[in-house]
């Protein structure tokens, strides 16, 4: 009996699908032989070579984080007039400093793999907080804005809170 492909020790892992090919052998005129082939390489057997259906979804992630992100800087980078007009400088702007950088963070945390990662992810994204509060000091007359890089990092650590209260994904 032939072994099984798919596993080391011979049993076949569950979806996996044996593909055959038939094959005329020289020398027997008339006779076919069914031989089973395996297109996984021998080196391979054994190993998960598709990813799965998560590792798949991470591109369009970070495609979605970097729309996110240009939104983000060209929102805050907008002419002082045309925040007048959006009223983004009433009574919502803190909290929408608050929910921008929980969010930001929330998108960018589910990238990191260790706690290592984390700390830089969060250090990266209050950074962003400095220089587009730069920015906006840089091309619209207003002064610095302390409170907007307070708000935004307590946004960056309630998106640590919440990320930590999620079930981790071990899968990868």
């Amino acid at each position: 009996m032939p072994r099984r492909v798919g596993c080391r020790d011979g049993r076949r892992r569950p979806g996996y699908r044996r593909k055959t090919r038939v094959l005329e052998i020289e020398g027997s005129p008339g006779r076919q032989w069914r031989r089973e082939q395996s297109r996984v390489p021998r080196r391979n057997r054994g190993r998960v070579l598709n990813p799965p259906a998560s590792e798949a979804r991470v591109g369009w992630k970070r495609a979605i984080t970097g729309v996110w992100f240009a939104c983000v800087i060209a929102g805050s980078l907008l002419p002082l007039h045309w925040k007048t007009i959006l009223r983004t400088n009433g009574p919502l702007h803190v909290p929408l400093h608050f929910a921008v950088f929980a969010i930001s963070g929330m998108l960018t945390l589910s990238f990191a793999r260790s706690l290592s990662g984390k700390i830089l992810i969060c250090s990266a994204l209050i950074g962003l907080a400095f220089v587009l509060e730069g920015l906006q000091r840089a091309f619209n007359p207003i002064r610095f804005e302390w409170r907007d890089v307070l708000t935004d990092g307590g946004g960056v650590l309630a998106a640590v809170f919440f990320a930590s209260l999620s079930p981790s994904r071990t899968s990868r």
